[in-house]
């Protein structure tokens, strides 16, 4: 059951990001375009936080390296 909530949950983000980018609504709302870049920003600065921890805490940082760019 939890394992479906997590694909439930990452279907669901996905399925909002690809709307928000090919969809035709455009944003006036200051507010509302700050949560979108939010929404776009905070899964890149925990793949550069993954980088930084890898390298500086692991023996061999390079499998961690390369897993951090899987979208």
């Amino acid at each position: 059951m939890r394992t479906f909530l997590w694909i439930a949950l990452v279907t669901g983000l996905t399925c909002l990001a690809a709307w928000i980018v090919l969809g035709p609504w455009v944003v006036k709302n200051p507010y509302a375009l700050f949560l979108i870049a939010m929404f776009f920003v905070v899964p890149n600065v925990g793949t550069i936080w993954m980088l930084y921890i890898a390298v500086r805490h692991e023996k061999h940082p390079l499998p961690f390296a390369l897993l951090a760019f899987i979208p």
